[in-house]
């Protein structure tokens, strides 16, 4: 992991010092780096690590059991949730289970947190079981809810935010304040950006060599994000096209696109849930009393 997430750690030191097993979700957008977070924080703590993948219920349950075996030296009996996790051998320490990419789990097996509760509550020793996930509209709005099977051991969720300006300034001593302003505007602090930017080059050749190249790290990202998030992304690159030339209101995106006043209004509620853009004022017609409301702009500056 680059940079330091010092709010999200302390959540994670407060949560994982409790005397009592917990299951604590950590979420953020693609390129925060969320499950990196969660591997830093457990690296050489004794942990058994599953990364969710796409697959059926039943081929998921095969493979944590297959994972559950390999890690732990074991043998599962049937390969289910419950026979896997009463497999994991119990311990006087601190013990973490680490799932990344856990909604590719949740949303195909409804009994795995059921499962997980009744181990839980057999188990001997603390246990703090750590989720991340990319989706963020899914940590935001579903997780709470299918959490409260957990009953006592919900240890809640925390959003993975990028990084801040500081972080950025402090992970390139040798460039100027100007320097890092400027690629903080353009990297918009995202730490998985941050590790292909050659501190040697200058904004320009930066910018040139890996989000203008085909062969770039960074090309076609902002694309990959869209659409890793959203449906209908040529509606919405439409609309972010239009309120990148300047016509930032909703009438004046309304009159550029031909969408309706309705279907634009939604489809900007959704970009700005996962921090596209937000609703701001103007102040380019000077002062308070002249300043434009209703205004639209792109906050996700990569």
């Amino acid at each position: 992991m680059i940079g330091a997430h010092t709010n999200e750690w302390k959540a994670l030191e407060l949560v994982c010092g409790l005397n009592q097993s917990t299951v604590t979700l950590l979420y953020g957008r693609k390129g925060t780096e969320a499950g990196g977070l969660v591997r830093t924080y457990t690296k050489d703590k004794g942990a058994l690590y599953y990364y969710g993948a796409q697959a059926s219920g039943e081929k998921q349950q095969q493979m944590f059991a297959k994972q559950v075996e390999t890690q732990c030296g074991v043998t599962v009996a049937e390969q289910t949730y419950a026979q896997a996790l009463a497999a994991i051998p119990s311990g006087e320490e601190s013990f973490f289970l680490v799932i990344e990419e856990v909604h590719l789990l949740l949303k195909k097996e409804k009994t795995f947190l059921t499962c997980l509760r009744n181990w839980l509550e057999q188990r001997d020793g603390v246990v703090h079981v750590l989720f991340s996930s990319t989706d963020v509209s899914w940590g935001r709005d579903e997780y709470a809810e299918i959490a409260k099977e957990l009953g006592r051991y919900q240890g809640g969720s925390v959003k993975v935010e990028p990084l801040k300006f500081l972080d950025l300034v402090r992970l390139f001593p040798s460039k100027s304040i100007r320097e890092c302003i400027e690629m903080y505007g353009i990297t918009g602090g995202i730490p998985d950006y941050l590790p292909c930017w050659n501190p040697k080059l200058s904004i320009k050749e930066n910018i040139c060599r890996h989000m203008l190249s085909p062969r770039g790290y960074l090309y076609g990202e902002a694309e990959q994000f869209l659409k890793s998030q959203l449906r209908e992304t040529a509606v919405y690159e439409t609309i972010l096209a239009t309120i990148a030339e300047g016509k930032q209101k909703l009438n004046d995106i309304y009159k550029e696109t031909g969408f309706s006043r309705a279907k634009i209004s939604v489809y900007i509620k959704n970009l700005a849930a996962f921090g596209v853009v937000e609703k701001c004022d103007s102040f380019e017609t000077g002062g308070w009393d002249n300043a434009q409301k209703g205004v639209y702009g792109i906050s996700d500056t990569f």
